[in-house]
């Protein structure tokens, strides 16, 4: 098959997807990747051909925080999400579906697939442009897609036990909908106007993981809320890139060395501006931890002067291969992003979660809901909280339990199966695979 594999220029989106590509092409198949040029080298090392971006899709994302500094003055929330799907998904809509039609005018493509805050692909869905292949989302989050518990999405709130807990949950339903998605959508409908499209009759979000042909998922079932019936249920892929035998960077041999406990510490890609928030707190909070050694990653940034003192059992890594690392680890200290989640799971390695923007309050809420780690509920976690929570991990084995019951689950989901076989069932058929249930 021939697939066109377009990249929101992101690290947390760009890692499973470049993943998923070695896969495909390992499978036999000639993928073309599209994304912004930090990411070309990456594409060719797993085998691919780069085809570059019209213009107003070419921007690297990958220091948001920095592009965008007003985006601390706001709240995680709704309004914080907005400010963010209107930057990333919905500014370059219109270009990365030129991009799209100019790839399908010049190759004969069997299938695209894309993850999903990348928006180019929905034009295509509803009706502009040329004849379209099969297409395909893949969630590298949380699933955006309607709690059958009534629970609202992203926001970290467990199921409700009562009639006040559930008009509370309908009121912030209404809420976000009124400061998030309807003014996303009414955008998204002006830009898929002026492209010739229908307009989705679904949020943003919703749209783009539910118009696919197929809809797959990272992780795996046991450790998702149940979704609403209306709401497609996807096809799991288990962790991407799934952690293995990959060779350890050599500056970091001593951590096969046995011995030692590995607390490993991450503020993210997204939201790691600001340091203060997780890195110093946990590493104030990790200094003098017995026979242990505190690695910290700093997600693609290299880390500024920190106003404290790094202690000798404490490195800093600004880009950490976490897949090679992650079979080292015996505890992850994290604000919750989905993709190094899926990647400490998959290897029965518990979290302590910090984190509240974006998805990453619903993240931590299902790792304490699994009994795998504990959630902080918040993202400006003290010293204390942080050493007292890597403490219960360490001392407590039924986090370890049940973070390894979960990774059993992932052993039944491996990517570098289910990727080649998924799709070329569905680029022959535009049936969708058999859908697995969520708990």
């Amino acid at each position: 098959m021939k697939i066109i594999v377009p990249i929101t220029p992101l690290r947390s989106q760009a890692e499973p997807l470049l993943a998923a590509v070695a896969h495909l092409v390992a499978a036999g198949h000639h993928v073309i990747v599209t994304t912004a040029a930090p990411y070309a080298a990456r594409a060719r090392a797993a085998g691919a051909r780069y085809h570059p971006p019209m213009p107003g899709a070419e921007r690297d994302l990958s220091g948001f925080g920095r592009l965008y500094p007003q985006r601390a003055l706001l709240p995680p929330g709704p309004l914080q999400q907005r400010f963010d799907l209107e930057r990333i998904t919905l500014a370059p809509m219109a270009a990365q579906y030129a991009t799209l039609c100019q790839l399908l005018e010049r190759e004969d493509i069997d299938l695209i697939l894309h993850d999903n805050l990348y928006a180019g692909a929905l034009p295509l869905l509803l009706g502009a442009g040329p004849a379209r292949p099969a297409v395909v989302a893949l969630g590298t989050t949380v699933m955006p897609l309607p709690r059958r518990d009534g629970a609202p999405i992203g926001q970290g709130l467990p199921s409700p036990c009562n009639t006040a807990q559930r008009t509370l949950y309908d009121h912030i339903v209404d809420d976000t909908a009124a400061r998030m998605h309807a003014p996303l959508r009414l955008q998204a409908d002006a830009i898929l106007a002026q492209l010739g499209a229908l307009a989705p009759e679904l949020p943003l979000l919703e749209a783009i993981v539910t118009l696919p042909d197929q809809y797959l998922q990272l992780g795996v079932p046991g450790f998702e809320f149940a979704r609403h019936a209306r709401a497609r249920v996807p096809q799991f892929t288990g962790a991407l890139p799934r952690p293995g035998p990959a060779r350890l960077p050599p500056a970091l041999d001593f951590l096969s060395m046995p011995g030692r406990r590995l607390i490993l510490v991450t503020q993210g890609t997204l939201s790691n501006r600001d340091q203060g928030q997780l890195i110093e707190p946990a590493i104030a909070a990790l200094a003098d931890l017995p026979d242990s050694t505190v690695l910290v990653a700093t997600g693609g940034v290299r880390p500024g002067v920190l106003p404290v003192e790094l202690p000798n059992n404490v490195l800093l890594a600004h880009d950490l291969p976490f897949a090679a690392v992650m079979p080292y680890v015996d505890v992850l200290v994290t604000n919750g992003g989905y993709g190094g989640a899926m990647q400490a799971l998959s290897q029965g390695v518990p979290l302590v979660c910090a984190g509240l923007s974006e998805f990453k309050a619903e993240v931590a809420l299902c790792v304490q809901r699994a009994g795998a780690g504990i959630d902080l509920m918040t993202d400006a976690p003290s010293p204390r909280q942080i050493r007292q929570a890597v403490h219960a991990l360490l001392v407590d084995p039924s986090y370890r339990g049940r973070a390894q019951d979960l990774a059993q689950q992932f052993e039944r989901h491996d990517a570098a199966e289910v990727l080649p076989e998924v799709l070329a069932r569905l680029a022959a058929t535009r049936e969708p695979a058999c859908k697995t249930s969520l708990r």
